[in-house]
């Protein structure tokens, strides 16, 4: 009885090796992944030879997804291009992701941050990519810093998020320890975003603030036309915003700035009316709400959730009657699928931001990026899908850079180095890595000491203004605090066809 109890103990050991074997093997063959890590594009590499990056996120949402793939994508380039020599040892870029729920009208702090301690304690992630909710990543962003780990973020535009000084002007406090990790890489922040919402408004109003670029672009029609009218009679505006942290700055710099830079130049507004939405609340109440105001112009502010109802409310608009223009912030609306998962309600909105889904030429690597992303995952990427690729491409070069060091302090060192008269743009040149980013923190347009993303006119990050007009992304205008560079316009601007509350009929 003995002897047959220990043949079967024998048989089941030597089954278990085989199938141990079995299961080794069919992990090698799939290739691409170690431990917790995948490495695209490459296949059968070590731990101990991976640049470990950790993307945070709403996973399964747009903002999520375009993070992973993202940084899925600058993965892979590097991979297939052989990976990064560091001391004359080959290593490859491995990533692995967490969902932290973020994009939740009520997101949960305690979610979010058990999924970077995740990252960081179980998946030893060396560096943090992505991020959305201003409020989530405040609430996760002292774990990353305690860890002193590189936190680059690619979702969250609240302006104190990069603040390494007080900025009493813009109601922010420091902390210079919890922001030393911290570097944004999209979107531009939350103040700058305001500033294109600004500009934008200047030239409908005004009738062009760079005239000679937009008739350059388009002759004596579309911008031309807007231009030698003197602007449109725009009276009233109301600026529909969600009730989130990224969104109040914006709303108080809109609230003491609009109104007073328009009248400076001569063109006041009747009502100017900011408007809390709800996401609990009835839209088409809400809209119409909006509609008493009898606003030329609506400045959405909205991230994601409340973008398809505020539309679909829009739309129930009666068909034929004047409606105002749409003309602000939506996230949603950025995505080039925007339009047929909404079925068109999204027609004629004018959306602004950090859209690479416009396919402009603002390196020499945005195209080829917009397309290559494409041509892999079925759409145009999202802003958050650039700030990760480039955040991939940016954690690299500062290993490089800082002669091969991995340390996070080393590396802020030496992203640091890259400055406005120095930026990472012009070190790559030769053979460019960024599609977007420019490389230059630490003082930005408004000279305040930050690790933001820098708002410029020509080497330097942009402001881009698109409009969906048939089913097709267009961008109107690119420009930054007022100047605009005619050559990254793909389309001009179209207006309501039974026009806008007490407007005229107008050329365009």
């Amino acid at each position: 009885m003995e002897r047959n109890a220990k043949r079967i103990l024998a048989i089941v050991i030597i089954a278990a090796i085989a199938t141990a074997g079995i299961v080794g093997a069919i992990f090698l063959l799939q290739g691409g992944t170690t431990s917790y890590y995948t490495t695209p594009g490459v296949t059968g590499v070590p731990d101990s030879r991976l640049i470990k990056v950790g993307v945070i996120g709403p996973m399964t949402d747009i903002q999520g997804e375009n993070e992973w793939n993202g940084a899925w994508l600058k993965a892979y380039e590097i991979n297939q291009a052989g990976g990064v020599d560091i001391n004359g040892t080959t290593y490859y870029v491995g990533i692995t992701k967490e969902d932290t729920k973020e994009s939740a009208t009520e997101p949960s702090d305690d979610v979010a941050k058990a999924a970077v301690n995740r990252l960081l304690n179980i998946k030893k992630a060396e560096y943090i990519v992505g991020g959305f909710r201003t409020e989530s990543v405040q609430s996760y962003m002292k774990n990353v810093m305690d860890a002193k780990k590189l936190f680059l973020g690619t979702g969250s535009a609240d302006y104190s998020l990069c603040a390494l000084v007080d900025i009493p002007a813009a109601g922010v406090t420091a902390n210079p320890n919890m922001a030393k990790y911290f570097f944004r890489l999209m979107p531009h922040n939350s103040i700058d975003l305001a500033y294109d919402i600004l500009n934008f408004m200047k030239y409908l109003c005004l009738g062009g603030i760079n005239a000679t670029a937009y008739t350059s672009y388009n002759g004596t029609a579309g911008y031309g036309d807007l231009e030698s009218a003197g602007g449109m009679a725009i009276s009233n505006v109301v600026v529909a915003y969600e009730p989130y942290t990224w969104t109040a700055g914006m709303v108080a710099f809109l609230n003491a700035a609009l109104n007073a830079t328009l009248t400076a130049y001569g063109h006041p507004l009747s009502v100017y009316q900011p408007y809390q939405l709800s996401s609990t609340a009835d839209w088409q109440t809400q809209m119409s709400d909006i509609m008493a105001y009898k606003p030329q112009i609506v400045i959405p502010i909205l991230s994601a959730a409340m973008s398809a109802p505020f539309l679909a409310a829009y739309q129930g608009i009666a068909s034929g009657s004047a409606r105002p223009l749409l003309a602000g912030i939506d996230v949603a609306s950025s995505m080039s699928t925007y339009w047929t998962t909404v079925n068109g309600d999204c027609d004629l909105e004018i959306f602004t931001g950090s859209s690479a889904g416009l396919n402009t030429s603002v390196t020499a690597l945005s195209q080829p990026f917009c397309t290559a992303y494409a041509e892999r995952f079925g759409y145009w990427p999202l802003y958050t899908a650039t700030g990760a690729y480039d955040a991939v491409a940016v954690i690299c070069e500062a290993i490089k850079e800082s002669g091969g060091q991995m340390d996070s302090d080393a590396l802020v060192a030496q992203m640091e180095t890259w400055t406005k008269a120095d930026p990472l743009v012009n070190k790559t040149a030769a053979s460019p890595s960024l599609a977007w980013f420019d490389g230059r923190y630490h003082t930005n347009m408004h000279e305040v000491a930050t690790n933001d993303l820098t708002l410029g006119e020509t080497a330097f990050y942009s402001s881009f203004i698109g409009q969906w007009q048939d089913e097709e992304m267009k961008c109107i205008y690119a420009g930054a605090f007022g100047v605009s560079n005619p050559t990254l316009l793909t389309g001009v601007l179209q207006l309501p066809t039974a026009g806008m509350y007490g407007t005229p009929a107008h050329p365009l």
